[in-house]
């Protein structure tokens, strides 16, 4: 395997800012930043072969930063599908790869019984949907290609009500992450599910608050991120369908953000970059000249206990390409600026 450097898609990190920082892995369009008709450079298709010299019936998609390969590989009993994310550079390294699995059985025995004595071992309540193995290669402490196993399994609820949940277990039957998914219809792309795995384990006071705070908006998703200043937030995607009036129907979507104590820290809702107050804009064409850094289509307006703020995405070329999130107050003055080099 080949080293490469910590990737976006595996570490969601939240920087502190005051109140609230979050940069945030958004997809680029709506079909979730697919590309079905991606061509694989000369040099990723070798890579690709190095790594997967059995590999069959081959597809290839591109995801935001990743270039990703669906696949099947023969064995003795069948073909086992497999999926491997790579970074989508002249020198592709491998990211991820996922290989689906026959059943509970085939997990290791503590992943078993650690889900066997969970409370989502209920088959009145949730059905074994899908269980697959994660192999996540990391650069993070120095151990060059350094490979650990994480292993999920998909649950569907049964009953009405209850939300579709993905467990992700280390190989000692650690609990690394939860995820409710209260929304049938996976509209955001289907590399959704396929986060960073971080610890923790939700409960019902989230969901309590939030349909107290947002008693008019549909809970879509319910998942726990790191950050820098709290340690680890639980952050919600909701939404609201409304009828507008030309007669066309919209949806309004957020994203709430919250302590572990369900203490709320702030909402974003994204919005057009020109929809920004002129203020705003002309501080952010003061900061960041156009003609040095990129502007994403669309920003994002911030509701926090403290203040509102507006948060925008610039990105500038050089030897390593330069990935900014800017915070700025209502009257243009800059909050907090986050950097990313690539």
């Amino acid at each position: 395997m080949r080293m490469f450097e910590k990737m976006k898609g595996w570490a969601i990190v939240l920087m502190a800012a005051f109140p609230l920082v979050f940069m945030s892995c958004d997809n680029g369009n709506g079909n979730g930043g697919d590309d079905t008709d991606f061509t694989p450079s000369a040099a990723l298709l070798q890579a690709f072969q190095e790594d997967f010299p059995q590999a069959v019936d081959v597809r290839w998609e591109k995801y935001e930063i990743y270039a990703v390969a669906s696949f099947s590989v023969p064995t003795k009993a069948a073909s086992s599908d497999m999926t491997a994310w790579y970074t989508n550079t002249a020198t592709p390294e491998l990211v991820q790869e996922q290989q689906n699995m026959s059943g509970l059985e085939s997990l290791p025995e503590a992943v078993r019984n650690a889900f066997y004595t969970s409370l989502y071992n209920d088959p009145q309540v949730w059905r074994v949907d899908e269980v697959e193995i994660h192999f996540r290669h990391y650069d993070y402490s120095g151990i060059q290609d350094e490979v650990r196993r994480v292993y999920k399994i998909e649950l569907d609820a049964i009953v009405s009500g209850r939300p579709d949940v993905d467990l992700f277990y280390d190989e000692q039957g650690v609990l690394l992450n939860e995820k409710l998914d209260y929304d049938d219809d996976d509209r955001l792309g289907h590399w959704d599910d396929d986060d960073m795995p971080l610890t923790g384990s939700i409960s019902q006071a989230y969901v309590d608050f939030l349909n107290q705070k947002y008693p008019d908006y549909r809970i879509e998703e319910l998942e726990r991120e790191y950050s820098r200043e709290y340690g680890m937030l639980v952050v919600a995607e909701l939404e609201k369908s409304y009828r507008a009036k030309d007669d066309d129907r919209y949806e309004d979507e957020l994203e709430v953000y919250m302590k572990e104590d369900a203490t709320w820290l702030g909402t974003s809702r994204e919005i057009h970059y020109r929809s920004l107050p002129v203020v705003v804009q002309s501080a952010v064409d003061q900061k960041y000249p156009r003609a040095q850094w990129e502007r994403e289509d669309d920003a994002k307006g911030w509701d926090t206990p403290e203040r509102p703020l507006y948060s925008v995405e610039l990105e500038q070329d050089g030897r390593y390409e330069t990935e900014v999130t800017a915070f700025f107050d209502v009257d243009g003055t800059l909050v907090k600026e986050v950097k990313k080099f690539d």
